[in-house]
């Protein structure tokens, strides 16, 4: 989560590279960062024109206005329960 906050967006490839993180390590823990709603995925289409064949960019990002609004819900529920 603290590399996703240091930067704005960032690749799926990079983000591996970064953390040194096994491809399926990683995708477990974003997509418990996803089910979460702390981190958004953005699917980036193949540019035109390309004569080689590229594959689709997944980019990652954090939404900050619905961070906060999970954080309070999580802490009023640890409040009342």
């Amino acid at each position: 989560m603290e590399t996703l906050v240091k930067y704005d967006c960032i690749e799926e490839e990079r983000l591996e590279r970064i953390l040194r993180f096994d491809h399926r390590l990683l995708k477990s823990q974003i997509s418990n960062l996803l089910r979460e709603r702390m981190v958004h995925k953005r699917i980036k289409p193949p540019e035109l024109g390309m004569k080689r064949k590229s594959k689709i960019g997944v980019y990652y990002f954090v939404n900050y206005k619905s961070l906060v609004d999970i954080v309070h819900f999580k802490l009023y529920r640890m409040r009342w329960t």
